[in-house]
């Protein structure tokens, strides 16, 4: 299979100036680049990556799988611009000579390019603000959401915030290479997209913003108190994911306990305050069975429990074994190989492995002349004005629900594409009813569903119905793309899964986003975003030193969110392949596969202390401090540990001290002192600063509400949100007759019928 990106050439140079999570996510997303096929070059100093010299915690590993690599000395610049005149984009922090030398004299000159510039805090946040990784989680909402209460905020194991803004990086990338050749002589104009941490971060969190902005109550951390605790069984730890459906199932799972018989129990109303105290009970019970054990049981009663997998339990698991998620590479030049998970989809069912680890050096000479690309194909509609967006001229069917699917099609809806929302007279997405029915005019319309489902039409069609099915039918034949993220086997007993849907498209793009892939014996296994934390390993590297396993928990469902920035980059890459060759894809993305990958230095290099707190390789002290008023975080080097002690402030002093002062006091101090500090806001806090530190994550649509917004930014082609959210049919009589070629008759029979239904004003 020709991979997707195949033939395009990128240049990745993370700067001197490059803080840890810049280089980060700009390595994330050259891996990624890497994987779908594009020839990625990576430039780096004299020294080569700071990363090399870590040893042994796999993170250059897997990081530059893939890549090529040549040292670059600061004074090359003939050199440098040898390289970009040969590529198609560049992928770099904000402050990268390559990205300023990109911009000054262009890239490749027969082809649109793309420049992508990540920086931790933006361009509203001046460059010289000391800042990490972990302070912009604090500045995001995301300290305030995860961990104990009663102890202070923690972050996500691993590198989550700086690989998911590698995957904003990576999509934003593969959309503006999208997008049709620009200039009066028709030579390539590079698009610069710009990708923030903070941006990405509070996209991220934007249930707690949103909250915030709609007037309802934030949400903070809550520990195992929370909605979805995680308690111990006989050999280790279960995360306790259900809901009311499942209430049933849970209570015979613990034994029929009399403390469980409470039928006020039985609704997530009457839990409220009480989600600890069931927790216990049912731990009593969990502590006789092993995790297999309770995974069988589980997995019979359809619940969607999460046994705690480690890493090397992970390595061997038979269902990822099955689906092939672990490759072999080589590494260096000598015969060394390890092993890494490869990028977590299935294209057409094959397997993208990654390349070999680049030896220091090893890739010298730029390129004497670029291979000349495919050709592209026309689109399927003719594009737009001559400032289109990248997906412009791209038709999708939503059958997206929640948040993986719809959020989704609604960002291949802010990159262009025509994104028509499915829903069933017998069945709507589930966020319509999430936050209750005020039975207004607005009433299918509440805050979460608005915040995903924005920037797309909305047509009711009963795909039980054989007249609802043929209608699908014939607007999947007039389009280009089908996203969907039901349960496994939906598709297929209703008769619209991709073998049906190729035969009357055969250029069809499928994206089936499920929690555990299409394939494999654990395929079937009912999951939410904490059951996947829970098996993908996230939750095992998460934690208090010493302490056991946490998960984000239902107020940010992190896997939730991740897999839409992932999905719409793997559709963009998709429709580029199809712009040149006339191709569709079936793209199998499994949610735990991307949790997993996610902390895929882990799996190179199994840590022996997995849960280390807010500690992390990087910075010699990584904690948050009380202040008067809450917590302050912070990232030291060891030479600012070192000078801070010469002063008479060691760890305790400094904590002592901080303890005196208010947040933002303490935040001014340190970073007046060049320390990367930080208040730890929730989501109102968060929101308070929209404007004056961030924009973008949250935008005003056509009536000046918030909705959710865009994890990326491109300059000279902006993203707007350009229509509200709609209400259940609101266009089903538009799409059936302009796209499926029905006449007003036939649509009236079909609603006749109940095959569709069309929206009435209540």
């Amino acid at each position: 299979m020709t991979r997707p990106l195949a033939g395009l050439r990128i240049v990745e140079c993370a700067g001197p100036s490059a803080r840890p999570g810049e280089r980060l996510a700009v390595a994330f997303a050259g891996r990624l680049a890497a994987d779908l096929g594009a020839t990625v070059l990576k430039l780096e100093p004299a020294g080569g990556d700071p990363l090399r010299a870590d040893g042994g915690d796999g993170s250059f590993a897997f990081l530059n799988a893939g890549k090529q690599s040549r040292p670059l000395e600061e004074g090359e610049p003939e050199t440098l611009a040898q390289f970009l005149n040969a590529a198609d984009a560049v992928l770099g922090d904000a402050a990268s000579p390559a990205l300023a030398q990109a911009a000054a004299t262009g890239l490749r000159s027969d082809h649109p390019g793309a420049m992508v510039a990540v920086s931790l805090l933006g361009p509203l946040v001046p460059r010289e603000t000391p800042a990490s990784e972990f302070t912009v989680m604090a500045l995001s909402g995301l300290l305030d959401i995860v961990g104990d209460p009663a102890r202070e905020p923690l972050r996500l194991g691993g590198h989550q915030l700086a690989y998911s803004a590698g995957l904003s990086a990576l999509t934003g990338l593969v959309a503006a290479l999208c997008l049709p050749v620009r200039g009066e002589d028709g030579s390539g104009v590079p698009e610069r997209v710009q990708v923030s941490l903070l941006e990405t971060a509070i996209w991220l969190n934007w249930k707690s913003v949103a909250c915030a902005a709609a007037g309802e109550p934030v949400p903070h951390r809550s520990g195992q108190s929370g909605d979805w605790p995680v308690v111990r069984c006989a050999d280790g730890w279960v995360a306790l994911v259900y809901q009311d459906a499942d209430w049933p199932a849970l209570r015979k799972l613990a034994g029929d306990d009399r403390r469980l018989a409470d039928p006020v129990l039985a609704t997530a109303a009457g839990r409220v305050g009480r989600t600890g105290e069931i927790g216990r009970i049912v731990e009593d019970y969990l502590r006789g069975l092993t995790r297999s054990e309770i995974h069988a049981l589980a997995r019979a009663a359809r619940l969607p429990l999460g046994p705690v997998s480690s890493v090397a339990e992970l390595i061997a698991d038979p269902h990822l074994v099955a689906r092939d998620f672990m490759q072999t590479v080589r590494s260096g030049e000598g015969p060394a190989v390890l092993a890494m998970p490869r990028l977590p989809v299935l294209w057409d069912g094959a397997v993208l492995a990654p390349g070999p680890v680049p030896p220091f050096g090893g890739d010298g000479a730029p390129p004497a002349s670029s291979p000349a690309l495919p050709k592209r194909k026309a689109p399927s509609r003719p594009l737009p004005g001559k400032r289109s967006l990248p997906l412009a001229g791209c038709r999708v069917l939503d059958l997206g629900i929640i948040t993986a699917g719809a959020a989704t099609s609604a960002l291949l809806a802010d990159l262009g594409a025509e994104v028509i929302k499915i829903e069933s007279p017998g069945y709507r997405d589930p966020f319509r009813a999430w936050q209750g029915d005020d039975g207004g005019v607005d009433s299918d319309l509440p805050t979460f569903f608005r915040y995903t489902n924005r920037n797309k039409s909305g047509a009711s069609i009963d795909l039980k119905q054989p007249a609802g099915r043929e209608a699908f039918f014939r607007l999947a034949a007039r389009c280009d793309v089908v996203v969907e993220n039901f349960r496994r086997g939906v598709m297929t007993r209703l008769g619209i899964d991709y073998p049906a849907l190729k035969a009357v498209n055969g250029g069809l793009i499928f994206a089936s986003l499920s929690s555990q892939g299409e394939s494999g014996p654990e395929a079937g296994y009912v999951s939410y975003g904490t059951t996947l934390e829970a098996m993908a390993g996230l939750a095992w590297l998460t934690g208090y030193a010493g302490g056991g396993p946490v998960v984000s928990g239902k107020d940010l469902n992190y896997p939730d969110q991740v897999v839409a920035i992932f999905a719409a980059g793997m559709v963009a890459a998709a429709w580029l392949k199809r712009r040149r060759t006339g191709q569709g894809a079936h793209l199998d993305i499994s949610q735990r596969e991307l949790t997993a990958f996610l902390a895929g230095e882990a799996f190179v290099s199994p840590p022996a202390q997995p849960r280390r707190g807010n500690a992390e390789n990087a910075y010699a002290l990584q904690e948050c401090f009380r202040a008067r008023d809450g917590w302050v975080a912070l990232s030291l080097s060891s030479e600012q540990v070192a000078a801070l002690a010469r002063n008479g402030l060691d760890t305790a002093a400094l904590a002592g001290r901080v303890a005196t002062m208010s947040r933002q006091e303490a935040a001014r101090m340190l970073t007046a002192r060049g320390i990367a500090a930080a208040p730890v806001l929730d989501g109102a806090e968060v929101l308070a600063r929209r404007g004056e530190s961030w924009r973008d994550a949250l935008a005003e649509g056509p009536d000046r509400r918030l909705a959710k917004g865009f994890p990326f930014r491109f300059d000279d082609v902006p993203l707007s949100i350009f229509a509200d959210a709609p209400h259940v049919g609101a266009d089903t009589a538009r799409v059936l007759g302009e796209i499926g070629g029905f006449s007003a008759e036939e649509i009236a029979e079909l609603v006749a019928a109940g095959a569709a239904e069309c929206w009435r004003r209540p």
